[in-house]
């Protein structure tokens, strides 16, 4: 994925260079962080899923783990999670926007 982005960046500064125009592009670095997913909600359990992607961890308000362990995510960036229960399907579905490394996310 980055590897396309920069691809279309260089192609993009190449035309404007041969069509006679001047331009600064400015790359932002994806920052990354660890987050941990939380929960004190009896209805919420099952396998964590960030954007799609297992994440390894299963979480249960009820009986516990309460938490996760710390998931590597990018910061600043919208993320959608679902919870995932073998036998009764998506018990959450949301999406978390993390601002720092270390953040807990707790679940509703």
């Amino acid at each position: 994925m980055r590897k396309l982005f920069l691809g279309v960046l260089v192609i993009a500064g190449l035309a404007l260079l041969l069509s006679g125009c001047s331009g600064t592009i400015i790359l932002t670095p994806e920052v990354t962080g660890y987050v941990r997913i939380c929960t004190y909600d009896s209805y919420i359990y099952g396998y964590v899923y960030i954007d799609d992607v297992s994440t390894g961890y299963r979480i249960d308000g009820w009986g516990g783990p309460n938490c996760t362990g710390y998931i590597e995510v990018i910061l600043d960036e919208r993320h959608r999670i679902e919870v995932w229960s073998p036998s009764d399907g998506t018990t959450y579905r949301g999406s978390f926007l993390p601002a720092f490394d270390g953040q807990t996310i707790i679940l509703p």
